[in-house]
C-alpha cells in the first residue's frame, strides 16, 4: 500500500515539475513587456503569408517566396514589430496573390 502511495506521489510530482516550464515559456513575452523594456529578442516563428494591411482584405495578401522567413528571431521593438530574415545571398522576394 505504501509503495502505491509513494509511486502516485512521485508521478504527481514529476507531472508538476514537467508542466511548470511550459507555463513559464507561454508567459515569457508578457513578463518581459511588464518590465517596460526598450526592446527584446523574440524567437517565435511566423508564417509565410504576409497580410494586406490596406483596404483590399485577404485578396491582396502576399506570399513569401525563396527562403525568406517572417518574424525572424531578431531584435523587436516593444510595439511588436518583427523583422524579415534575409541572410547573405538570400534572393527571397514577396509576390502578391
Amino acid at each position: 500500500m505504501r509503495k502505491q502511495v509513494r509511486r502516485r506521489l512521485a508521478v504527481v510530482a514529476a507531472t508538476l515539475v514537467t508542466m511548470t516550464p511550459l507555463a513559464a515559456r507561454a508567459d515569457y513575452s508578457a513578463a518581459v513587456l511588464a518590465d517596460n523594456p526598450l526592446g527584446y529578442w523574440s524567437f517565435n516563428d511566423g508564417d509565410s503569408v504576409v497580410p494586406n494591411q490596406g483596404g483590399g482584405g485577404t485578396a491582396l495578401d502576399g506570399q513569401v517566396i525563396g527562403g525568406q522567413f517572417v518574424s525572424a528571431p531578431s531584435f523587436q521593438l516593444v510595439d511588436g514589430r518583427t523583422v524579415s530574415g534575409l541572410g547573405a545571398g538570400n534572393r527571397a522576394y514577396l509576390v502578391g496573390e
